[in-house]
């Protein structure tokens, strides 16, 4: 009995000293505290970000600066399609732009929520209000997209993973991220 009460508490020890380290570890990298607030902010959303990004772009190492930066670019270019997407869903006479005419006739077999988005979307694409959103048109308006919403304060949180490397060998694994959040916490 004595000896399972000396196992648990070298455990806990051992736990406590791995979140200090790695919060020591953080700080020392850089970590400033607004990147800390910001991901005491809402841990599980960053913690999924990192789960994502370490999952899709990362290897057996982990995730390193370029497949970070690949990751932001990835997460930019699905916001593009998306845009696209719903705007040529629309293109029922396959000519490559999206009339008003186009977007009326959909629109009433769309939920209230795609609809409401089509018309949007085609309002803001069409950036001359001629009526027709024209594929320049359209591929601006997705760029723009993007970067509404993959902007660059979530480029800079994607980048505070780097700080996360709690072993300095440029690579950030999930274990990681996990003990350093635990560390910061504390």
């Amino acid at each position: 009995m004595a000896q399972v009460g000396r196992m648990a508490l070298t455990l806990a020890l051992a736990f406590v000293l791995v979140v200090i380290l790695g919060s020591r570890l953080l700080q020392a990298q850089g970590l400033s505290a607004d990147q800390r607030d910001r991901v005491l902010k809402d841990r599980a959303e960053f913690l999924e970000a990192a789960a994502i990004a370490i999952n899709w772009f990362g290897d057996p190492r982990g995730l390193n600066a370029a497949a970070i930066e690949d990751y932001i670019a990835a997460e930019r270019a699905e916001r593009r399609a998306g845009v696209i997407k719903a705007l040529m869903a629309a293109d029922l006479s396959a000519d490559g732009t999206v009339s008003a005419a186009e977007v009326a006739r959909l629109a009433p077999t769309l939920t209230p929520s795609a609809r409401g988005r089509l018309i949007a979307l085609h309002t803001l694409a069409d950036a001359d209000a001629d009526g027709i959103a024209g594929p320049d048109e359209m591929i601006r308006l997705s760029q723009a997209e993007a970067l509404r919403l993959v902007d660059d304060d979530r480029a800079e949180t994607l980048r505070v993973l780097l700080l996360f490397d709690v072993d300095g060998d440029g690579w950030v694994l999930l274990d990681e991220v996990r003990t350093a959040i635990a560390g910061l916490a504390v």
